[in-house]
């Protein structure tokens, strides 16, 4: 039996949420926005914004809150714990 080749869908086009999303400054701003476009963000779409904020935001998860959290992490949450590290650092 000839083997069937499958396709993924194309990543939607999510520059705009990205865009969006790395101008906040705050998690509750980033949850809010995800909160505000639940309808427009799918899992699918959700995980496509993920991959394109980088390897900060994790990709896992098969649930939109835990994709969503990930985003809130990977983001305002990442920067703002990297400030802390940073800020708390050693120096001569």
């Amino acid at each position: 039996m000839p083997r069937v080749a499958t396709t993924r869908k194309a990543p939607a086009d999510v520059s705009d949420f990205v865009r969006a999303i790395r101008e906040f400054t705050s998690k509750d701003e980033v949850k809010a926005y995800l909160e505000a476009n639940d309808k427009r963000f799918t899992v699918a779409v959700l995980k496509d914004i993920a991959r394109a904020l980088g390897p900060t935001v994790s990709k896992s998860g098969s649930r939109k809150a835990d994709i969503q959290q990930n985003i809130v992490q990977g983001t305002v949450g990442f920067r703002r714990d990297s400030a802390i590290v940073g800020g708390g650092a050693y120096q001569n």
